[in-house]
C-alpha cells in the first residue's frame, strides 16, 4: 500500500476529508470494505474488470481463447503493469472503468437486435461506468469524455449535427456536475470538503522545471500584494530539480533547508496561476522539455529503475499503525519488478532518451 491507499482506507472507515484526494474512490472502497476484506476485494474487483474488458475486446476482434489468455498473461507479467495492479491505486480503478465500457460498447455493436437485453444492458452500463470513472480522479473527464463521444457515435449515429452537439454538451455537463458534487461535498450530510490545492502546487513546481530548462530564474513568484524579491539563481534551482516531479522536488528542497523559496509572503492562488501562464507563454519550449522529462520518467524511458507505485518498502510509513510483512509470493514479485526494471522487459517505452536540464 502507498500512502494514497492508506489515506483512502482511513477515510472509508471514518469520514471523507477531501483535499488532494477525490472522495469518490473512498466511497467505492467503503462499499467493498463493509465485507470485512479491506482493500483486497476492491483490488481484485478492479483488476478483474480491467482484464474482463480486455478479454471481451480480444474475443470480439476474433482472437481465439488460447491467444487471448496468453496475451493477458504477458500483459500482467509486465513489471510496469503488475506493479500497479498489486496496490490500491486509483489509476488502475480509472483504467478499469475506461476499458470495460469500451468493451461493452464494442460488444453491443455485435448484437443483431437493438432491442435485445444484451444490447440495452451493455449500452447503459457503459455510460454509467464512464460517469463513475469520471469521479475517480479530478481530471478523469479529459479521458472518459472521449470514450463517451465514442458511445454517442455508436448508439446515436443517426442524430443530425445539431442534436449530436446538444447531446455532447449534455454529457459534459452531467459528468462535470457529478464530479463537482461528489468530490466537493460529503454524503449524506453535504458538508463542504477541503479544497484541492494540488493543481496550484504542481504549477508552482512547474516553474522549477521551466527555470531549469530555460536557464532563466522564475522563483520566487511575483505576488500582487507583496514586494518584489530577487530571483533564486538557476544553479540553486538545479539542486532540487527532479524528473520525478513536484513531490520529489519538494523533498529535495526540504532536505537542502528550503533553499529555493517558491512562495513569497502574501501570495495568492491567482499569483501562482499568473506566474505559470506567463512562464509557459514566454518559455514554451522549456515547458515542453520539462513535460517530456516527466513523461519519460513515468513511462520508464530512463537509465535508472522505473518508478513503481508498488513501493519496495512494502507500505509507506504512516500514523495509522498499518504494517505488512511480506509472504513468499509478494517478496518474489517485488524482487522480480526490481530486477527487471532496468531491462527491456521492465520498461514500457524506449523512444525517449535520458535528458537533463
Amino acid at each position: 500500500m502507498s500512502y494514497d491507499g492508506i489515506r483512502m482506507l482511513e477515510e472509508a472507515r471514518t469520514h471523507v476529508i477531501g483535499g488532494i484526494f477525490p472522495a469518490a474512490p473512498v466511497y467505492l472502497l467503503r462499499f467493498f470494505d463493509v465485507t470485512g476484506h479491506g482493500v483486497t476485494l476492491m483490488i481484485l474487483t478492479q483488476n478483474y474488470c480491467l482484464l474482463l474488458g480486455l478479454m471481451i475486446i480480444l474475443k470480439q476482434i476474433g482472437t481465439n481463447t488460447l491467444t487471448s489468455v496468453v496475451s493477458l498473461i504477458i500483459l500482467i507479467a509486465t513489471p510496469t503493469v503488475i506493479g500497479c495492479m498489486l496496490v490500491l491505486w486509483k489509476d488502475v480503478t480509472l483504467t478499469s472503468l475506461m476499458i470495460l465500457p469500451q468493451a461493452l460498447i464494442f460488444w453491443a455493436t455485435q448484437s443483431k437486435s437493438k432491442n435485445s437485453a444484451t444490447y440495452v444492458t451493455a449500452k447503459w452500463a457503459a455510460i454509467l461506468l464512464l460517469v463513475i470513472g469520471t469521479l475517480v480522479r479530478f481530471n478523469a473527464i479529459t479521458a472518459t469524455f472521449v470514450i463517451a463521444i465514442y458511445w454517442l457515435t455508436v448508439f446515436y449515429s443517426g442524430l443530425n449535427f445539431l442534436r449530436r452537439a446538444y447531446a455532447t454538451l449534455a454529457i459534459v455537463v452531467i459528468m462535470g456536475t457529478c464530479n463537482f458534487i461528489i468530490n466537493n461535498y460529503r454524503f449524506p450530510d453535504l458538508h463542504k470538503l477541503a479544497p484541492n490545492p494540488l493543481a496550484y502546487g504542481v504549477m508552482a513546481y512547474d516553474l522549477i522545471g521551466i527555470s531549469g530548462w530555460s536557464r532563466v530564474p522564475l522563483l520566487p513568484i511575483d505576488a500582487k500584494d507583496a514586494e518584489s524579491t530577487p530571483k533564486i539563481a538557476v544553479s540553486e534551482i538545479d539542486k532540487i530539480y527532479s524528473s520525478l516531479g513536484s513531490l520529489k522536488m519538494y523533498d529535495n528542497n526540504i532536505a537542502l533547508g528550503n533553499s529555493v523559496k517558491i512562495y513569497p509572503d502574501k501570495y495568492t492562488k491567482e499569483d501562482i496561476l499568473n506566474a505559470w501562464f506567463s512562464a509557459v507563454y514566454n518559455y514554451p519550449i522549456a515547458y515542453l522539455n520539462f513535460r517530456h522529462d516527466l513523461f519519460s520518467e513515468i513511462i520508464g524511458a530512463k537509465s535508472h529503475e522505473t518508478f513503481e507505485p508498488t513501493h519496495f518498502n512494502r507500505i509507506d510509513g504512516n500514523k495509522f499503525g498499518i504494517n505488512f510483512h511480506d509472504n513468499h509470493i509478494t517478496d518474489t514479485v517485488l524482487n522480480y519488478i526490481r530486477l527487471t526494471s532496468n531491462l527491456f522487459w521492465g520498461k514500457p517505452c524506449f523512444i525517449f532518451s535520458k535528458q537533463n536540464p
